[in-house]
């Protein structure tokens, strides 16, 4: 944990506020029900200036990741259970 902290720390302090853009308050609900929905609802989006557009293969190697991911972590705890009888 201690690791992990000092490393954000770390990207925190070289990150470069000029080299991003920022597009605030972007609503996520089309019509928004009330006006909670209507203020609360937004978000603020940070991306790289020189950002393109991700390729298509990018998201299939994606969906391929973590359906890998999820069919080896069924059978790691599958394995856990025939080995100890229980989940922790």
């Amino acid at each position: 944990m201690k690791r992990c902290l000092i490393g954000l720390i770390f990207l925190a302090a070289f990150a470069r506020a000029d080299e991003f853009t920022v597009t605030k308050d972007v609503p996520y609900v089309a019509d928004a029900a009330d006006a909670y929905q209507a203020e609360r609802c937004r978000l603020d989006i940070v991306s790289p200036k020189d950002a393109q557009n991700l390729p298509g293969v990018y998201f299939g190697w994606l969906a391929l990741t973590i359906v890998c991911y999820m069919l080896l972590t069924q059978w790691m705890k599958n394995r856990y259970v025939r080995r100890y009888g229980e989940l922790l």
